[in-house]
């Protein structure tokens, strides 16, 4: 991994407008962010553009409060049927823009996500190609719906060989700590741009996995490893109305 002494980041995420009802909390998030050196790029897969205007204005108004920062908004619009298709499209729009305009990471967080101010600069102290926050969500564990971190691991050799990863319980967490993981939720994660080279996100039809567990496929498949600082908790605002919308409409 290539360093510089004040890496440049792109932060930002797809989004859509079901997710309104976070936005004010993922602007005071990024409020504050601590770190000097990054702009934010929001890609908007609405049905219309209404919202990718409020969080224009939003922008601006960010901007003029933080100078020497960029905020912008890309509207996509609602290209594909399932929300997974939309969510990558956007996803690797913001990739090719961190790569093509040289930023040295792109930190995908997600709107619905608000970490600690200093996430950004304790994620740079370890080096890393692929490291991550800490955030719960809803997960469905042998029929039965309940809160867990994102966060997947090998509980041993045998497991990583057959490529069998279990999801973490909460004292995984403790101590605080930098682990390697199977997988990571694309919620909070700081990815180099020499990863961001080599990988698009996707996901597979008929498969119910977003492009947070794909990606992890991808990168074992490779031998990179995936890294997360446990000492990274974000809090997590999804919207619970999303447990009884169907996929192929939001």
């Amino acid at each position: 991994m290539s360093e510089t002494l004040s890496p440049h980041i792109l932060v930002g995420c797809p989004t859509c407008d079901l997710k309104e009802d976070s936005l004010e909390k993922y602007i005071q998030g990024l409020s504050a962010l601590t770190y000097p050196h990054f702009d934010v790029v929001i890609e908007d897969n609405s049905t219309t553009p209404g919202y990718s205007e409020k969080i224009r204005v939003l922008g601006k108004e960010w901007e003029k409060n933080h100078p020497g920062h960029s905020f912008r908004v890309v509207y996509s619009g609602h290209l594909f049927p399932r929300a997974r298709q939309r969510i990558v499209h956007g996803r690797n729009l913001l990739r090719e823009m961190a790569w093509k305009e040289k930023y040295d990471y792109f930190f995908s967080l997600e709107q619905d996500i608000v970490p600690p101010p200093g996430i950004i600069e304790k994620l740079l102290t370890h080096q890393k190609d692929v490291v991550g926050g800490i955030y719960y969500n809803r997960v469905n564990l042998g029929g039965k719906e309940r809160k867990t971190p994102v966060l997947m691991v090998y509980p041993d050799n045998e497991s990583k060989k057959k490529n069998v990863a279990h999801w973490v319980g909460f004292t995984y967490l403790f101590p605080s700590r930098l682990v390697e993981v199977a997988c990571i939720g694309l919620g909070c994660v700081l990815i180099h741009r020499n990863i961001l080279n080599q990988f698009s996100f996707r996901v597979v039809d008929n498969d119910v996995a977003f492009d947070d567990m794909h990606f992890s496929i991808d990168l074992k498949e490779k031998n990179i490893p995936i890294f997360a600082d446990t000492s990274l908790m974000c809090a997590h605002h999804y919207n619970e109305s999303f447990k009884t919308i169907p996929d192929e409409k939001y």
